[in-house]
């Protein structure tokens, strides 16, 4: 992982959730590009982009209330 991002990961649907190292707590996670809501987890795909100068990319959103 480099500042945030995972290089050469394969294309496909995730199911992400998180866990605040320090504490063990768990992080609410929802799409930052795909929706407002936050969950203990979220279903998400790589959203492929038609310019030859941007990556495929997903972006998760958290929050701990």
């Amino acid at each position: 992982m480099d500042r945030g991002c995972v290089h050469a990961g394969p294309i496909g649907r995730y199911r992400v959730a998180a866990t605040y190292k320090p504490t063990g707590d768990r992080l609410r996670v929802g799409d930052a590009w795909d929706g407002d809501d936050y969950d203990d987890s979220v279903t998400m795909e790589f959203k492929g982009t038609e310019a030859s100068y941007r990556a495929n990319q997903m972006g998760l959103a958290f929050t701990d209330r």
